[in-house]
């Protein structure tokens, strides 16, 4: 197996791992015996100098994928459709977040513990996130001639209300009133589409 696969296995079974029992108490074997190597084989120190590397390595993974696809959104946009822009933006907003999950329940468990997981995630994710939005929400209504709308407010509305909805199917396993992923993304982006069109 070449040194990048057994990296890759190593980082997803100990992200899961963390996710789920905590940084602390799960341990270097159980994560090469998740991986599929030998418990205690040696094999994350082959890798990694450290558990914490390994922690690091599952950070810098994770802020790679997202910040990969980011530019890839940007290069979509403008569509000419204001509507269909919105439904695009909120439903890649709900995929980004969907794959936040493990990384999510481990800086609610270890965040305070290791502070900069949790800085790390505001950082390189959630504030670029946030003010990606409002540059679309500025394009979109910030050219107004009477420039009635705070986009950075909005877009703090908006995604705060995605990460609201997504969040509350991690957290109680429900949606807000079982509202599905489609009438809400349809409702952001009417309301997007309305405050488009107020004078």
């Amino acid at each position: 197996m070449t040194e990048p696969a057994t990296r890759d296995r190593l980082i997803t079974a100990a992200l899961r791992l963390f996710a789920e029992q905590g940084y602390a108490r799960t341990t270097v074997g159980e994560i090469e015996a998740a991986a599929g190597f030998t418990a205690r084989g040696g094999t994350v120190y082959k890798h990694f100098a450290s558990k914490h590397e390994l922690l690091t390595a599952a950070l810098d993974r994770r802020t790679r994928e997202v910040t990969g696809r980011r530019p890839t959104l940007a290069d979509l946009l403008p569509l000419g459709d204001l509507h269909a822009e919105s439904v695009l933006l909120m439903r890649y907003l709900l995929g980004e977040l969907a794959g936040h999950r493990e990384l999510n329940a481990l800086i609610e468990k270890e965040g305070v513990e290791h502070p900069f997981l949790p800085q790390r995630f505001w950082d390189d994710i959630a504030d670029p996130g946030y003010r990606a939005a409002a540059s679309v929400f500025n394009r979109q209504l910030g050219d107004r001639a009477d420039r009635s709308w705070d986009c950075e407010a909005l877009a703090a509305v908006l995604v705060g209300a995605v990460v609201n909805y997504q969040r509350s199917q991690w957290t109680f396993g429900h949606t807000p009133l079982d509202v599905d992923e489609q009438r809400l993304v349809d409702t952001l982006a009417r309301l997007i589409d309305a405050a488009a069109r107020v004078t």
